[in-house]
């Protein structure tokens, strides 16, 4: 009743009266204010957008992701997962795009439909194809993550486009929230834009001259059911800078996080300015990046003791 209420109330006065209402009487910090405001906008760009082909594709893959939950079970049933179903093929019939209806994940999502309607016919179908089964060697893994570092003083070399994209890769194949896939990085390897972007980041202090990358990790905040999902674009994005970093370690590269929660509304505005970031993308941190002319030891980590707990 209370949501129906304030979507009437929405509908009715303009947005400015709705957030002085919806605050009065109580008492609370800007900081939250400020939350919930972004959080009104972000559901206000999730009904302009909703019917656009980018969106479709966003649900279209959390619907085919539900569905090949279920083709996986070992007692599949027909019948079972229909509404995800009408759900996927609903959002499929929006794409249009050849562009989009060539993107491997579409694709990927039109085969699980597929997958479906035939496992629909027929029980028996075996849909689980056989995939690689490379694991790789945990000790060479552990061994790259004891010796990621991150740098602050670069060389001069410069970081090429091609390895931009060779990260980026990594980050497309990081695990995310019901296979939104929802990052999207903007780089530049221009200086001039690197040191204006750097400028915007409270937490970019202690670098050397010379930065030859800078990385913004965004997340589409259309594909959330918001507000309950509000801290997933986090989690999802963050998983996806953990393969970033790992990656561009194996590539010689060495990079720093920088966090983007005491940005101030001017900082906000000019960094998406710099690089065109559209409003439906939330920037979540940024990432400074080259090849390190210091390479400094990696500080020591809690013992296993202090971390995991097994009941």
């Amino acid at each position: 009743m209370k949501r129906l209420i304030g979507a009437i109330v929405r509908k009715v006065i303009s947005k400015k009266a709705y957030r002085i209402l919806r605050f009065f009487p109580l008492m609370v910090p800007s900081y939250y204010k400020n939350y919930i405001n972004y959080i009104e906008e972000m559901i206000d760009i999730q009904q302009r957008d909703k019917d656009t082909e980018d969106v479709a594709v966003l649900f279209l893959r959390k619907n085919a992701h539900i569905l090949d939950k279920g083709l996986q079970r070992k007692d599949f049933e027909q019948g079972h997962g229909q509404e995800n179903y009408k759900k996927a093929v609903h959002f499929l019939s929006k794409i249009s795009s050849p562009q989009l209806l060539e993107d491997h994940s579409v694709k990927w999502s039109i085969g699980k439909i597929k997958e479906y309607e035939a496992r629909q016919m027929d029980e028996s179908i075996d849909v689980n194809l056989e995939q690689e089964d490379f694991r790789g060697n945990y000790d060479d893994i552990l061994r790259l993550m004891k010796s990621r570092r991150s740098s602050r003083n670069y060389l001069s070399k410069k970081v090429e486009e091609s390895e931009l994209i060779k990260v980026m890769e990594a980050i497309n194949w990081a695990s995310s929230s019901c296979n939104k896939q929802p990052i999207k990085i903007f780089a530049t390897i221009k200086p001039e834009l690197i040191k204006k972007c750097l400028s915007q980041c409270k937490g970019a202090t202690g670098f050397g001259d010379h930065v030859p990358a800078f990385m913004t990790c965004c997340a589409d905040m259309r594909g959330y059911v918001l507000p309950s999902e509000m801290l997933l674009p986090m989690i999802d994005s963050s998983l996806g800078m953990q393969n970033a970093v790992l990656a561009a370690h194996t590539l010689g590269l060495s990079t720093t996080l920088l966090s983007w929660a005491q940005k101030d509304e001017e900082e906000e505005r000019l960094l998406r300015e710099l690089l065109g970031i559209p409003a439906h993308y939330a920037i979540i941190f940024n990432l400074a990046m080259g090849y390190p002319s210091i390479i400094a030891p990696t500080p020591k980590r809690k013992s296993i003791n202090s971390t995991l707990v097994i009941r």
